[in-house]
């Protein structure tokens, strides 16, 4: 099979492939069919390198297979949001965040931006951009990652840990408010408009 990439990105040259396979046969329905899997041959091998990465194995010092099992499902978890939002950042910068974090992660993640004091608006009750590389980079800024022009998105290793800690801050602020009969856990936003300035913790 002999497949052409059509619309590319200015300066991009096309992709062209050769494929050979066994599976289906002489029809448009396969032929579609072989080059997804192809393409999607390319996520799952990120989405495998940042499962190395990022979970360890020899660090777990698991004796069963079941036990192994057990850990790795909650690191593909993990995983699965590091390959999500290093994409987003990287391929769809201007998704706007709550496309991709919940609103519990948005708002604590907003508190750690304020409490280092990550973002310095230029103007006076200016409203958050709400891109996803924005808060990608904030993200693993809370982790250690400084951006630069050479670098300017954070790497998995880094991405994991801002990740795991993300999730550990969201229990923990989840857990002090749930103590707190008259208050409600992370109030959802009044509108799909993404975080104001004035709703934001």
């Amino acid at each position: 099979m002999h497949v052409e990439q059509i619309h590319t990105q200015p300066g991009e040259d096309p992709l062209e492939w050769f494929l050979l396979s066994t599976a289906g046969g002489l029809s448009q329905r396969w032929a579609k069919r072989i080059v997804g899997w192809q393409e999607a041959r390319w996520s799952i091998q990120e989405f495998f390198k940042v499962l190395q990465i990022g979970a360890r194995l020899p660090s777990h010092r698991v004796r069963t297979a079941d036990t192994l099992g057990k850990c790795l499902a909650f690191d593909a978890v993990t995983a699965w949001q590091v390959c999500s939002l290093a994409r987003y950042a990287r391929d769809a910068p201007q998704t706007p965040v709550d496309d991709a974090l919940i609103w519990d992660e948005i708002t604590v993640l907003w508190i750690m931006v304020q409490a280092h004091a990550l973002w310095r608006p230029t103007e006076p009750d200016r409203a958050p951009p709400r891109d996803i590389r924005s808060w990608v980079v904030w993200l693993a800024m809370t982790s250690g990652f400084r951006p630069s022009k050479r670098r300017p998105l954070p790497g998995n290793a880094v991405l994991w840990r801002a990740c795991v800690a993300l999730g550990h801050w969201v229990q923990h602020e989840q857990a002090r408010l749930e103590s707190i009969p008259s208050r409600p856990v992370f109030a959802e936003p009044p509108d799909a408009a993404g975080p104001q300035a004035s709703e934001l913790p």
